[in-house]
């Protein structure tokens, strides 16, 4: 194992740690979702703002000019994706909607295959078909009118996220730092009409660092990670979010999560990581 590919496990799995703190932080906060969605985004723009300013000697007006539409794109399905996923926690446990969140590669290969003309192969056919099973078990426990919107949500950002994912393959070489910076400009304007612009002290630090910290840091890490990993191997690092995030929720604030949340979780995690594991033997055949 080379220093590279070291340094880019150590940085996805920092990501990952990061990223898994999403839920927890928005229990604790307990902020609504315009509130949230506001703060979160504006720390987190601010900060990849300045990331770019002090790493692109470029600077930002450059990168911006080379988004182009398909950019501008993205920077809509990502907006959709995060707004999707703060309003689900309101109505859903956070181990649900972390499942949503993992199918979302198995719905971007879907749309790939038509939008990219990338055959899936049969050990990603299959994977999809274990995910479909895993959110379909999840769903048939979510019978009121709360979960029934929760999963809407859930489902609107699987999709959205998934479009995401599409657009930065088709685009390899799109300044991804600039469309995420953009991405959060967007939803902290989309939200403000409806946000309290004064939370108080406690939540106001939470959601600093919810922006900062979770999705700023996490961003940046995960981006240095990809770098220097095969996509398969990132993939599988990332997985480990759906667990910790529903954990550290779980001991924090004993949110459990329900016997159709584990077993369909169980389905897709199990999906993803034999998924990635056949993506590296097929690799390492290729070599």
């Amino acid at each position: 194992m080379d220093k590279q590919y070291r340094l880019g496990v150590l940085c996805i799995l920092g990501a990952t740690l990061a990223w898994s703190s999403a839920g927890l932080i928005a229990r604790v906060a307990a902020t609504p979702p315009a509130t949230t969605l506001f703060w979160r985004s504006s720390f987190a723009c601010l900060f990849l703002f300045a990331q770019t300013a002090l790493t692109d000697r470029r600077g930002f007006l450059p990168s911006f000019r080379r988004i182009g539409w398909d950019g501008l794109a993205m920077v809509v399905a990502w907006a959709l994706s995060m707004a999707a996923f703060i309003s689900a926690l309101t109505f859903m446990r956070v181990a649900n909607v972390l499942v949503f969140q993992a199918s979302a590669p198995f719905i971007a290969a879907l749309l790939a295959w038509v939008a990219l003309g990338e055959r899936p192969g049969g050990a990603t056919a299959a994977a999809i078909g274990v995910s479909l099973v895993g959110v379909a078990v999840m769903v048939s426990g979510s019978l009121g009118p709360n979960d029934l919107v929760g999963d809407a949500l859930s489902v609107v950002m699987g999709i959205s996220f998934a479009v995401t994912i599409v657009l930065a393959r088709g685009r390899p070489q799109m300044p991804l730092g600039t469309v995420t910076a953009l991405a959060m400009l967007l939803t902290a304007g989309g939200s403000l009409p409806w946000a309290d612009l004064a939370p108080g002290w406690q939540p106001f630090l939470l959601l600093a660092a919810f922006g900062i910290g979770q999705m700023g840091l996490g961003t940046l890490l995960f981006t240095m990670g990809a770098r220097r990993l095969p996509a398969a191997d990132a993939g599988l690092l990332s997985v480990l979010e759906t667990v910790l995030g529903p954990l550290w929720v779980w001991l924090a604030v004993d949110e459990r999560p329900d016997a159709n949340a584990l077993l369909g979780g169980s389905l897709v995690i199990g999906a993803v990581i034999a998924a990635g594991f056949a993506e590296q033997r097929r690799r390492a055949a290729l070599v």
